[in-house]
């Protein structure tokens, strides 16, 4: 099963149990120790903290130290991680979130989940993007202030260990999530119904489209079928937490929970609100990066 199986989705409760074969390939989020009969498994659901015990490092960053070294045969390693994540919203959304008393997962995404930023990470992977060199940081949050007609953004902090214990977060990067947007509208050429990358998770969709590159000789068969299983991974399904540490330093990481936010089960989050004019240099038209810098603490 291992780490890639349960990620952080880990339940709550400690207690053994058996079931047969059939009845464990239901359940993810567990320890499983094989007995004598093949037929047979103890079942031990485990919490987050029966894996991880969590050290603060001062400087902006936690540390998730492993209670035990292997896990099904597999080691588990430290994963150092931002101490705090941030989700980017309107003033008219953050009243339906007050009013719902919880931030909602977005299904209309290809892997659907409430999209977190790393400060950090934002700050500096997010201002130079890929070969055509996007500043995702300026056109996120331009974007962001047209779709709330102009008005005020909000930015909610959220402690992120309070995450870990509370559902499952998966990591993506804006370098592949570009890459295989400009490879799906270069393979749809002279196709007449055109896929988004979003769309592209659903069977039939990618069944049309690997039907179009091999009756158009676009790609090699086994090319595409690398391509597209690599999409699903990258992009459908995401990297586990594992992984941060390798893609964070060279890019734009972007950080997915599996389910709607409780505020009053994640404890600890503040919000602040502010203006995408006040950050924007008056010389340059860019993003005066220290003033974010200062509204995301």
């Amino acid at each position: 099963m291992g780490l890639e199986k349960i990620g952080f989705g880990i339940q709550r409760l400690v207690r053994p149990a058996t079931c047969t074969q059939q009845v464990a390939k239901k359940v993810t989020s567990v320890f499983c120790e094989r007995r004598i009969n093949p037929c047979v498994t103890k079942v031990f659901k485990c919490t987050f903290d029966d894996i991880y015990s969590i050290k603060n490092l001062g400087n902006g960053r936690i540390k998730l130290i492993p209670k035990v070294p292997q896990f099904n045969g597999k080691d588990i390693s430290p994963i150092e991680m931002p101490e705090y994540l941030y989700h980017f919203t309107s003033a008219s959304k953050m009243k339906l979130i007050k009013a719902s008393n919880k931030i909602q997962i977005s299904l209309r995404e290809q892997l659907p989940g409430v999209y977190l930023l790393d400060k950090e990470n934002f700050l500096t992977k997010y201002i130079n993007v890929g070969s055509q060199k996007r500043n995702l940081c300026k056109s996120m949050l331009a974007q962001a202030s047209i779709n709330s007609d102009n008005g005020p953004l909000v930015v909610i902090r959220i402690p992120t260990e309070n995450l870990l214990r509370n559902g499952k977060l998966r990591i993506r990067t804006q370098e592949d999530f570009f890459y295989f947007q400009d490879k799906v509208y270069e393979l749809q050429k002279g196709l007449k119904q055109k896929f988004s990358l979003r769309s592209l998770c659903v069977d039939i969709n990618r069944m049309k489209l690997k039907n179009h590159v091999l009756d158009n000789n676009l790609m090699p068969v086994q090319e595409l079928e690398r391509f597209m299983k690599e999409m699903e991974q990258k992009i459908h399904q995401g990297y586990r937490i594992d992984k941060l540490s390798k893609l964070e330093k060279n890019n734009a990481v972007e950080f997915i929970f599996d389910r709607d936010i409780l505020p009053d089960i994640v404890h600890g989050m503040r919000t602040k609100y502010f203006s995408v004019d006040e950050l924007i240099d008056a010389k340059s038209g860019k993003i005066d990066i220290d003033k974010l810098r200062h509204i995301l603490t």
